[in-house]
């Protein structure tokens, strides 16, 4: 029994020390330093040259600049087109001055830069003021007797272009009745009247023919106030009774100074 018991464990021995040896021989085998399957190094990831970022720190972060967007540049609206040509915009300006109704409005004869002689001629009218703010605009340096009556009688007539084009558009509303249109397109024909009795006038000066131009611009007074008496005679107050009164004060004026020609 002791013999067979030395026997086992002889063999268990040499088991136990064959497992051992090959342990040992692979904890020594060498790794594989072929290039089949390269290493990168440390000089490879990073070369010399490289080096990574660093990372800011939550402290030293700056928050975004917000900038401010541009101004957006203002938007230019064109002016609506108008009938009345530039060398006439001036013109425009007194007439639409003298038929404002605000008094303040009006032009006066503190504001506007006025001949002496032309101040003379219209000082012997009976509106003074309305002479010299609508005489103004027209007027070209002539100051004898018969080159202002012309200016005169072209102030006049464009004023009246001005009312006709207002009844015009009155009495093509949607919103005029028909009777008021009716009373409109009456005093469309008496401003067309009027302008034909001014250019007869103008005619008339050509040969100093008084009697005719004195005719001629009584006609026009009586053209305005046709306007107005065809709405009162249906108990209606005019609606260019503004206008027919500055008007009817221009034709007064060319007649005080047709009677400061000489023939």
């Amino acid at each position: 029994m002791d013999s067979n018991k030395f026997q086992f464990l002889l063999l268990l021995f040499i088991l136990f020390s064959f497992l051992l040896l090959n342990l040992s021989n692979a904890a020594c085998v060498p790794r594989n330093t072929s290039n089949d399957y390269p290493i990168p190094t440390i000089r490879k990831i990073f070369p010399p040259s490289v080096s990574p970022a660093p990372v800011p720190s939550p402290n030293s972060a700056k928050p975004p600049q917000l900038t401010t967007p541009p101004t957006p540049s203002p938007l230019v609206v064109p002016a609506p087109a108008s009938t009345i040509t530039d060398k006439f915009k001036d013109i425009a300006k007194g007439l639409t001055d003298i038929f404002q109704t605000a008094p303040a409005a009006a032009p006066t004869t503190n504001t506007l830069i006025i001949n002496p002689q032309l101040k003379a001629i219209c000082g012997q009218t009976d509106y003074v003021d309305l002479c010299l703010a609508s005489l103004t605009p027209f007027f070209k340096g002539k100051t004898d007797p018969v080159a202002v009556l012309r200016t005169a009688i072209q102030a006049a007539g464009e004023a009246t272009k001005m009312a006709l084009a207002v009844a015009t558009k009155m009495a093509s509303s949607k919103g005029t009745d028909k009777s008021t249109a009716s009373r409109l397109n009456d005093c469309k024909d008496s401003y067309e009247d009027a302008l034909d009795n001014f250019q007869s006038a103008v005619e008339a000066i050509a040969s100093l023919d008084i009697g005719t131009i004195n005719s001629m611009l009584s006609a026009v007074v009586t053209d305005y106030s046709t306007c107005d008496d065809g709405f009162i005679e249906f108990n209606q107050e005019s609606l260019l009774a503004t206008y027919n009164a500055k008007l009817t004060k221009m034709g007064s004026n060319c007649l005080a100074i047709a009677s400061l020609v000489k023939t």
